[in-house]
């Protein structure tokens, strides 16, 4: 009967192991699948597009990078490459970037806020800040405060300005476009019924209301735009709504995507 149970036992071990042998390499498979395709994606991505949008996209003059499902570049555009100052960026790992990078260099301790740039020649930080909530930047702050570069009553001092329409309310942006309320709602979780969630609503009604008035699609947001420079480069533009937007000067320009 021992004889019987053991043999029984071993049968039970042996397809338990090659079960997850199999799992193992069958998972294996499907995310090398995954890589191997998402880097002919890329390439194709890159055959695909003309000389013009290349240097577009390129010059934008914000940081871009395409990242695999692991956190690895595979590709980067020239406004990242100078954000990093590293000189060979694929493959390289975006959580050890976001590590080695010093956000405190960037913190105005008399204003309590991130200054946009830094200003080399002067050695000195540029005199404009983000200093709203309802901005991309949000990002890098909570970043900051999670790696304890900067304090975390940072957070408290980015100004929470609202403005009203039919009776509802809402944060206002620098420039008023969509992509200050909702692109950081990619890696940030939005609490429903918060300030920001509440936010985001009243952008996407201002935005219908306003784009029903000029009979276009809605989706007004920061876009490079059918005007080339001297060198065949598309300009770049924040396109927003003129109620929701802090910046005064205001030309009647909208790009809809």
């Amino acid at each position: 009967m021992s004889i019987l149970l053991l043999a029984y036992n071993l049968y039970l071990g042996g397809l338990f192991f090659f079960g997850f042998i199999y799992i193992v390499f069958h998972n294996w498979r499907i995310a090398n699948f995954r890589k191997k395709e998402w880097n002919k994606y890329i390439q194709n991505l890159s055959l695909d597009m003309d000389e013009t949008t290349k240097k577009a996209i390129m010059n934008l003059p914000i940081p871009l990078c395409i990242l695999e499902f692991d956190g690895n570049i595979n590709w980067y555009n020239n406004k990242f490459y100078e954000m990093t100052g590293s000189p060979d960026l694929l493959g390289e790992n975006i959580d050890n970037i976001i590590q080695n990078t010093d956000f405190s260099i960037l913190y105005s301790e008399e204003n309590k806020i991130f200054s946009i740039g830094y200003n080399v020649e002067e050695n000195m930080l540029t005199d404009s800040y983000y200093d709203l909530l309802a901005s991309e930047a949000r990002q890098a702050s909570l970043v900051a405060i999670a790696k304890k570069d900067i304090p975390p009553k940072h957070w408290y001092n980015l100004s929470r300005t609202l403005t009203i329409l039919n009776k509802y309310k809402g944060l206002i942006s620098w420039s008023g476009t969509a992509f200050e309320y909702l692109m950081p709602n990619i890696n940030i979780p939005k609490l429903p019924s918060s300030l920001l969630d509440e936010s985001c609503k009243f952008m996407i009604m201002s935005q219908k209301e306003y784009t029903k008035k000029l009979n276009i699609p809605w989706g007004i947001s920061e876009s490079a735009f059918n005007l080339k420079d001297l060198s065949n480069n598309y300009q770049y533009k924040a396109f927003g709504i003129p109620w929701l937007r802090f910046k005064k000067r205001f030309r009647r320009r909208t790009c809809s995507f």
